[in-house]
């Protein structure tokens, strides 16, 4: 075999590895696309529910202080009733002035507590 030939031998092979290379580079970025495609509606789904729990989580929080805000005005509601009844009972019947002092000293304490 002479030097011609077998540089023309030679090419021949770099040239079909050449070649293999690049049809399996294209295999693989054709493939890597399409599992990038195929992940994308799980990763938008995902990112979906993250921000559905942080939200919700955030209305369980708003939540939380709304009732307590309501358990402390519906107890103000009731001292003010309680000593609406004591008037109407004091005014009613002249007298209970020792409850009429109950009552004012529950809502005193009340108001220093809140």
């Amino acid at each position: 075999m002479t030097l011609a030939q077998w540089l023309a031998q030679g090419s021949d092979y770099a040239l079909g590895l050449f070649g293999a290379v690049v049809v399996a580079g294209g295999a693989a970025a054709w493939v890597a696309r399409a599992w990038r495609a195929a992940r994308r509606p799980g990763e938008e789904r995902r990112a979906h529910v993250d921000e559905a729990i942080s939200e919700h989580e955030r209305f369980r929080q708003c939540l939380a202080r709304d009732k307590r805000k309501i358990d402390t005005l519906e107890e103000s509601v009731k001292l003010l009733l309680r000593g609406q009844m004591q008037l109407i009972t004091h005014e009613l019947d002249g007298n209970h002035v020792d409850k009429l002092a109950e009552v004012r000293d529950a809502i005193h304490d009340h108001l220093l507590e809140r």
